[in-house]
């Protein structure tokens, strides 16, 4: 006669399962992280076994964790795409700002500075990343899309944001003289429009906020007031 498996046992036998889901999802994870977390959880699922609340706790903590982190990691991933947009703005000799759209962890627009370059006063990154991901989509409305972004948008983009749809906005450093998202005024949450947009800043600002500032310093050494 056998006996029951017990909860522990049949989450060691699952390992590859498990790990098989987490690596489909396109997460970024590194497998250390990975082990750490299977190895606390199968420990949560075995004081759970003595219906100990330990394990209830730890469990909803490490899965937090876990989640928060693959997050963190999406976003350095996404936003290193957003930087590499913005040296291509640096290399037409415009101000170096990138920005990415993505959608079911896929980037599907990508847009980079071009004011200068076409000499038009809207072509900023992210206009330009909207437009690109709306023809990918063959709609305007771009729900359930994160747009990554080198530097905090600004009110024409922000509103932008706002009449797209986007759903989460990511960007780097802020914008103290023109940002309109956090700095001086917040339109994509502003509670009067009818879409409000989940903000997430920070993410690699120091890289985002060194292009801007090498690219300014070499200006003011020219003394190229065009900017």
């Amino acid at each position: 006669m056998f006996r029951q498996v017990r909860p522990s046992e049949n989450y060691l036998l699952n390992f590859g399962v498990i790990l098989q889901e987490f690596t489909q999802t396109g997460t970024q994870i590194s497998l250390l992280t990975f082990y750490k977390f299977f190895v606390i959880k199968w420990f949560c699922v075995f004081l759970k076994e003595f219906d100990s609340p330990w394990g209830y706790f730890l469990s909803n903590r490490t899965t937090n964790f876990l989640l928060n982190k693959m997050d963190e990691k999406q976003d350095q991933q996404f936003m290193r795409a957003a930087i590499d947009q913005a040296y291509i703005a640096l290399e037409n000799d415009d101000v170096p700002v990138g920005a990415v759209i993505v959608h079911q962890n896929q980037i599907i627009a990508k847009g980079c500075n071009q004011r200068h370059q076409l000499n038009d006063p809207t072509a900023h990154a992210e206009i330009i990343a909207l437009t690109a991901a709306a023809e990918h989509i063959g709609h305007w409305r771009l729900h359930n899309c994160t747009i990554y972004v080198t530097l905090e948008p600004c009110s024409m983009c922000a509103g932008a944001l706002v009449l797209a749809r986007i759903e989460r906005l990511v960007f780097g450093c802020d914008d103290p003289k023109t940002g309109a998202c956090g700095s001086l005024y917040n339109i994509v949450q502003d509670k009067r429009l009818n879409h409000r947009v989940e903000i997430t800043k920070g993410v690699l600002a120091e890289d985002c906020s060194k292009i801007l500032q090498d690219f300014f310093r070499v200006k003011r050494e020219r003394s190229d007031n065009e900017f």
